[in-house]
């Protein structure tokens, strides 16, 4: 929702374009939020929009960890950053 909303706020182009294009979203496994982080620094240099999410902390993850990660793009250029990452 991040980054839906952080798009929308925007009135960035490519979420009508996602939209229409049914909206298809992948889910991956990082081993370690310093994995995560480093796809998200990789999606910031080549400009994809993404938007890491904090836990909120109401079930067993602590407060504050980074669990999740959404990448805007297409997806050749998306498998450039997780196209070793295994399905969840």
């Amino acid at each position: 929702m991040g980054l839906y909303k952080k798009l929308r706020r925007a009135r960035d182009d490519r979420l009508p374009a996602w939209e229409r294009a049914g909206a298809a979203k992948v889910c991956l496994r990082a081993d370690s939020e310093t994995a995560l982080l480093a796809i998200a620094e990789g999606a910031r240099r080549l400009g994809l929009p993404s938007h890491v999410v904090a836990d909120a902390g109401r079930t067993r993850v602590v407060a504050g960890s980074r669990t999740v990660l959404a990448v805007l793009g297409a997806g050749e250029e998306v498998d450039k950053l997780t196209g070793r990452l295994k399905l969840l």
